[in-house]
């Protein structure tokens, strides 16, 4: 939950959305109109902040999914070296035990 909040602030940061400890009403003249104003502001941030959030979190998905991929890729790919390795030894070790078959059927 920690992570969130942090994440949170970021993107209010990233994106200058006002926090709320910054932009209280001023108990002079508080009116509805300006009441119900800020509350659309502050739906209207909170709104920006999510979809930054999503955008975050999309993103950290991607780089992971890539990540997944090469690491996959560079398995792969050790295992088809081993597995060639194994292959070119086995070959050696079969072609001494082939031509000393050979000799024996001579």
């Amino acid at each position: 939950m920690r992570g969130f909040f942090s994440l949170l602030l970021a993107a209010c940061l990233i994106c200058g959305a006002p926090l709320l400890a910054q932009q209280k009403p001023e108990k002079k003249g508080i009116t509805k109109e300006a009441l119900e104003q800020r509350l659309k502001q502050l739906q209207t941030g909170r709104i920006q902040a999510v979809a930054n959030l999503n955008a975050f979190d999309g993103a950290i998905q991607e780089c992971q999914h890539w990540l997944d991929e090469l690491n996959a890729a560079e398995a792969e790919k050790a295992k088809t070296s081993e597995a060639g390795k194994d292959k070119k030894g086995t070959n050696e070790k079969t072609a001494p035990a082939a031509a000393s078959e050979t000799k024996r059927e001579k």
